[in-house]
């Protein structure tokens, strides 16, 4: 698709400032707090783990935010990029700076539907994954509900929706599954022969790495999450990057 050749280098920085910095700071800071517990007694590790529960509530928040706002920055910039205009980085984030709170709350709801849907039997909740999942296209360019106006758009193009999603998804769980299974293993082998300050800082790197690897689907599940949401908004009325572009600045 031509989105991936046009804009991957932009997906991809946005995806390493948005998403990847983010999480491997938070990565880094479970990863120490494991080793501060590392001895405690039960009844301390109990204690400790309850006082921690809250920042570690709002770090997550956090970084749920700063993925809403690299999404919403790489999705703008592909269309922008896609009608021959050019974007900075810079203004990019400070675009998803503006709006990402939007992307953000709304994917709040989506996430704890998806959960939820898994929780009760599995299928509710691969059924919310494929309705929901272009919420964020949705929240980027129109104005109405998006966690509405994805549903509406996958259920109103059923079969194509489904084939495309399922695609986009399938490649984001294969590769997870390859990156974990590696990472898993070094994760391993690592906690097997050292142990303290040593550990934890070949778990850091690992966990580093696998963050950064992963920014290669990420950029993948954009470009398609994108391509579908055209597809499936242009079979029922007119619409073009031009459009979108202009969509995305209102």
């Amino acid at each position: 698709m031509e989105v991936f050749h046009r804009s991957w280098r932009t997906i991809a920085v946005l995806m390493l400032i948005g998403v990847f910095i983010p999480s491997v700071i938070l990565g880094s800071t479970n990863s120490l707090s494991g080793v501060d517990l590392y001895g405690a007694s039960m009844d301390e590790y109990d204690t400790e783990m309850i006082g921690r529960s809250l920042p570690s509530l709002i770090a997550a928040l956090i970084v749920g935010y700063l993925t809403a706002l690299a999404w919403t920055a790489a999705l703008r910039a592909a269309v922008k990029e896609s009608v021959g205009e050019s974007v900075s980085v810079g203004e990019s984030l400070a675009y998803g700076l503006r709006r990402g709170l939007r992307l953000w709350g709304w994917g709040i709801l989506a996430y704890l539907t998806v959960v939820i849907g898994l929780v009760l039997c599995v299928l509710p909740g691969l059924w919310a994954l494929f309705a929901l999942s272009l919420i964020a296209p949705a929240a980027t360019f129109e104005a109405g509900s998006p966690y509405v106006r994805s549903i509406k758009l996958t259920h109103r193009n059923f079969g194509g929706a489904l084939g495309r999603l399922v695609l986009a998804w399938l490649v984001i769980v294969l590769f997870g599954c390859v990156v974990g299974l590696i990472g898993g293993a070094v994760s391993a082998a690592a906690a097997v022969a050292l142990s303290g300050a040593a550990e934890v800082i070949v778990l850091i790197l690992v966990q580093a790495v696998m963050s950064l690897v992963l920014i290669i689907p990420s950029v993948w599940l954009v470009g398609m999450i994108l391509c579908t949401y055209v597809w499936a908004r242009g079979r029922t009325e007119p619409v073009s990057a031009a459009s979108l572009s202009m969509e995305a600045d209102r």
